[in-house]
This record gives C-alpha cells, structure tokens and sequence, in this order.
C-alpha cells in the first residue's frame, strides 16, 4: 500500500509518501517543510492545536528516517521547515530546485538592512536552504538539483516519481537574481532582487507526478496554470488520480481546461483559515466535476465545497494495488 499524508503546516506545504507492506515501512519521502517552527511562525502553530511542524508530525508517527527529502521550491511555506526535520530525521537523499554556489555566500547579504517584508522572508528562505546544504555537507552529502530536465526516478519496485522540467529562462533567472542579492551591499539593489526572486520562485518550482500500480498522483507545487500550457496538448499527459491544487487553491492554480485534463477522483488543497491572500478562491473548485471528492488540509469553511468540519492534523490516502484509493482526515 502507499500512504500520502498532507500534513496540516497551515499555510504551507508538507506531504509524506509512505509504502508500507503490511505495519512495515519500507520507503518514504517528504515533499516539503511547510513554515519554520521558530520566531514570529511558532504562533501559526501554538495558537491553533490541530497545525502540525513538519518534524513533530514525523515524530509522532514514529520516523526517524526517511530515504528522500525533496523541496520543491524554496519559498518560506515550503522550505520553512526543512532543516528542522533534517534534524529530527536521518536523511538518505535530498533533493531540490535549485543549491547555492556555497552557503557562506550569506553573510554579506544578512549584514545589508532589509525593510521590505517579502524580501525579508526570502533572504530567510535564503539561508534556510543555505541550512540545508550545510547539514547535507556534514553528512556526506550534497544537495541533487532536479528541474534542469524532465527526470523519471525509481523509488521502488512499484513506485516510481516523474519530476518535470523547469523553464529553462525561469532557472537561469533563479541563479542570477540570487548571485544579485548575494553581491551587493546596496540595500536597495538587494532588495529589489530579492523581491523579484520572491515573485519568480512559484513558476521556477519543480512539480512532482507519482505513479503506482497505476494510480498517478500529481504535486504541482506551486505552479501557475500557464504553465501547464503545452502539456494540454498532449491527451492524457496529465491525467492523475489524486491531484494537490497547486499555489493553495489561489486562482491561478487552474483552469476548466486544466481541469478537465487532469481529471482526478480527489483533490486536495493545504490551506490555512487565516492566510491574509484569501486562499482557496471558491471559483476553483467550481471547476472540477462535481463527483470529485474535494479536501483541506485544515477544516476551512467554503460553501458549498466544503462544509464546517472537525480540525485534523492531517488528510491520509491509502493507495492499494488494485487501484482503490481510501482517504480520511487524522483527527485530534
């Protein structure tokens, strides 16, 4: 069986993919940190029970290993709280869209004044990649960048992930936005290239297709809908069972056309009741069909979508081999 874990990280994503043969374990993998659990991000967390850290919900399950970390992007809801975890859990892979040329490279950059908020959280996001990397280091690793082509990897004998491609122009503005900020002591140029890399970052993530005993599972990250332009004309490239919706369920996440590409029997969005960028838009699920089942990672109230509901730590899905597909929130 495959178990697909969304994890309740508030606004934010974590997901943990488990195969498990009968109560063993026998390969899993995190998509994502959510938000960090330290500073102003603890109240996020502390103020509302059902919300999760990524490494506490890990804990909780009894994981002190995993064979793949993936971050799919580096924005501060994804990339949040990786190091965390990479603290609680032995690490065998870790992968990313993109590495820094060397983690020192920080300590210019943290010395500039910075007084935007969205250019403040991407230097944070910043040097928590530069975390990452520092930890994969003393471990004997080094962080794989994946996006620079379309990649299929076997993770196990019935699991395997297709990773798809980033644009090429949207990569090589990721790298030279990031050499701007880390070269320069002007406050205002770093800021300005922090900013823009804050706003580039969603399109320059890596989406994530998994694929056993026939069931296709779709993590797109945070892509925007355009970007799936060219694969709407091939018939079926898309298609998958269970689908998360990309960028929260904001609105350009998707498309009816994307929609009825994808064709998924479940739909999930990680959402959180009081992200300030009124996500999910309703306008989004009007677009599937109305037989697919639809889910939150927290028990957000959209009418006629989803109604009020009891908090939950997380929504499981339990992939069996003939194709059956069982979900249920993890309550309290």
């Amino acid at each position: 069986m495959l178990r697909i874990s969304f994890i309740n990280v508030g606004y934010g994503d974590s997901i943990l993919v488990e195969e498990l043969h009968g109560s063993r374990r026998t390969f899993s993998m995190l998509v994502d940190g959510g938000p960090p659990y330290a500073g102003t991000y603890c109240a996020s967390y502390d103020l509302r029970p059902a919300r999760m850290p990524a490494f506490r919900y890990l804990q909780s399950h009894g994981i002190q290993s995993l064979d793949v970390l993936f971050l799919s992007h580096f924005h501060i809801d994804h990339v949040g709280g990786m190091p965390a975890v990479m603290k609680a859990c032995a690490c065998g892979q870790v992968w990313s869209n993109y590495r820094l040329p060397d983690p020192a490279c920080l300590e210019d950059l943290n010395r500039v004044r910075i007084e935007s908020r969205t250019a403040a959280e991407m230097r944070l996001s910043l040097n928590l990649l530069a975390e990452m990397q520092r930890m994969a280091e003393a471990d004997g690793k080094e962080i794989e960048v994946l996006g620079e082509q379309q990649k299929t990897i076997v993770l196990t004998g019935q699991l395997q992930a297709d990773f798809f491609a980033i644009d090429p122009a949207l990569a090589g503005r990721t790298e030279k936005l990031a050499q701007a900020a880390l070269n320069t002591a002007d406050t205002a140029k770093a800021q300005r290239a922090l900013v823009h890399l804050d706003g580039i970052q969603n399109a320059a993530g890596v989406a994530l297709r998994l694929r056993y005993e026939g069931v296709r599972i779709l993590l797109p990250a945070d892509l925007p809908h355009s970007y799936w332009r060219s694969y709407l004309k091939e018939p079926d490239s898309l298609r998958a069972d269970l689908l998360k919706i990309a960028h929260h369920g904001q609105a350009d996440s998707m498309t009816e056309e994307l929609a009825a590409a994808i064709r998924p029997r479940h739909a999930i969005v990680s959402v959180s009741s009081d992200n300030p960028l009124g996500a999910p838009a309703p306008e989004v699920f009007a677009m599937f069909d109305p037989e697919v089942h639809l889910w939150a990672t927290e028990n957000i109230e959209v009418q006629p979508y989803f109604p009020r509901a009891e908090p939950h730590r997380a929504v499981s899905f339990g992939i069996f081999p003939d194709g059956t597909i069982v979900a249920a929130p993890e309550l309290l």
